[in-house]
C-alpha cells in the first residue's frame, strides 16, 4: 500500500493563475483578508525579495509596481481545491481515495503544472 502526499505549489497564487492565465510567469502576491500582509507568493515574487508575512505597505517602489497583489478569495480557492481533489480521485470530506475522475478542463492543467505528488510505502 502506498501513501501519496499532494502539495499544490503556492496554492493561492496557482488558483488565481488558473482563472487568469495572463498572470503566468509574473510576480503575484496574495494578501491577508484585510490586505495587511503577504500570505502567498509566486516564485517570481519570492525572487524579488517578498517574504512571507511582509506587510503590504512595506513593499516599496519599484517592486510594488512589478507585483500584482490580490486579497484572498476563498471561493476561488475552494473551487480549485475541490476540483483538484476530484481530478486526483480524493474525497475532500474523508481524504480517502475514490475513483479517478478525469475530465478535459482547466483543472487538469492546474494539477499537472502546479502540483507535486510524493509517493511512499505505508
Amino acid at each position: 500500500m502506498m501513501i501519496a502526499l499532494v502539495d499544490c505549489n503556492n496554492f493561492y497564487v496557482s488558483s488565481e493563475r488558473l482563472f487568469n492565465p495572463k498572470l503566468e510567469g509574473k510576480p503575484v502576491t496574495i494578501l491577508t483578508n484585510n490586505d495587511g500582509c503577504a500570505v502567498a507568493r509566486s516564485e517570481e515574487a519570492k525572487a524579488l525579495g517578498i517574504d512571507m508575512d511582509t506587510p503590504a505597505f512595506m513593499i516599496e517602489e519599484p517592486i510594488s509596481k512589478q507585483i500584482t497583489m490580490f486579497s484572498r478569495e476563498y471561493k476561488v480557492y475552494l473551487l480549485s481545491g475541490t476540483d483538484a481533489c476530484k481530478l486526483l480521485g480524493i474525497s475532500r470530506a474523508t481524504g480517502r481515495k475514490t475513483k479517478f475522475f478525469f475530465s478535459v478542463s482547466r483543472h487538469k492543467r492546474f494539477v499537472a503544472t502546479h502540483t507535486k505528488i510524493i509517493l511512499a510505502p505505508k
